[in-house]
């Protein structure tokens, strides 16, 4: 039977249309029967966090939950012909959204419920899911090393002025989709700091070709958000082999820029570095990709939420720019 992945927010909307439709129900019986004033639940209610969270809380006790799934389901499924009725639909839905688990549903279930809301059966809106197939690809990055180049700025102690370099980190990617990456941040001057990232690659397909995705993190503590996605076609890679793609990173700031990744042979240093515009120990031609800083990196400065105050800081990067080239000459 084919099954359904619903991600947070689909599975929280779909339990607030079910229990927005089931509780006004219940609330217009009363009405009729006693003469109850009731008001109308609307969506609008559950943009209240507060309100949401009572409600989740709410249906995982069976005084809420059991009615529903013993008359409505089951009412709804005797007429669709299906043999079973799903009486604890909403106890599972509030239990899984509040545990954060991933949250799976089949095809029968979401049809009942769909149904139930007014929704086309036949048209499920949520991702099925596939059978998983081990990547004959990503098999040939296993316990392989790369080092990863990226441009970087140092600031020169004498001129006391931002220099161009190039950052060498080292990748090992390992078993079980693991990886770490070394690198050297000198931004704040030599001999630089130490930096340990942890994190999980996999095979990206796309249009034209495959990628080279690695998601990353501090060692330890989870404190930056790296991704980086490199184009590597269809053939696997041999040592001196290089790739090129992009990375995205957060600190104080929202950073990107290009990075090339090459194969490490065995004898290749596994130490990260830093290198000074055109040391010879880096190839040329790399040199040459990272020439142009504005088309290799990427800097979003945080904080701003006014135009004037972007106004401000704009003007002041093409002071400092001008000011720079005033200097050069």
């Amino acid at each position: 039977m084919t099954k359904y992945l619903l991600s947070q927010w689909e599975a929280i909307e779909l339990f607030c249309k079910i229990v927005c439709k089931y509780e006004n129900i219940r609330g217009y019986e009363r009405t009729e029967a006693n003469g109850e004033v009731y008001k109308p639940l609307e969506m609008g209610d559950f943009k209240s966090n507060d309100f949401l969270l009572q409600t989740l809380r709410r249906y995982e006790n069976p005084v809420h939950f059991r009615d529903f799934g013993e008359i409505y389901m089951k009412r709804i499924a005797d007429k669709e012909g299906m043999p079973r009725y799903y009486p604890k639909t909403l106890y599972d839905l509030s239990r899984e959204i509040r545990s954060s688990v991933p949250i799976v549903r089949t095809i029968d279930e979401l049809s009942l419920l769909l149904v139930f809301i007014g929704e086309n059966p036949r048209k499920i809106p949520y991702r099925p899911l596939e059978a998983w197939y081990p990547s004959d690809k990503q098999r040939t990055f296993e316990n392989t090393r790369w080092w990863l180049y990226h441009y970087e700025e140092y600031i020169d102690p004498v001129k006391n002025k931002p220099q161009a370099g190039i950052s060498r980190a080292v990748v090992n990617l390992k078993e079980f989709a693991k990886l770490t990456i070394e690198n050297l941040d000198s931004s704040g001057g030599e001999p630089g700091r130490e930096e340990k990232y942890n994190g999980q690659y996999s095979i990206y397909k796309g249009h034209k070709g495959e990628y080279l995705l690695l998601e990353c993190w501090f060692a330890g503590n989870y404190a930056r958000d790296l991704h980086i996605l490199i184009y590597i076609g269809d053939n696997e890679y041999k040592s001196g082999e290089i790739a090129l793609g992009q990375y995205h990173n957060v600190n104080n700031t929202i950073y990107s820029g290009t990075v090339i990744m090459e194969k490490v042979t065995q004898r290749g240093s596994m130490k990260s570095a830093f290198f000074k515009n055109r040391d010879e120990r880096i190839p040329t031609v790399y040199w040459d990709f990272f020439e142009d800083k504005h088309k290799n990196r990427i800097r979003v400065k945080s904080g701003i939420r006014l135009k004037e105050t972007l106004k401000t800081w704009i003007e002041e990067k093409r002071y400092q720019a001008a000011r720079r080239k005033k200097d050069a000459l």
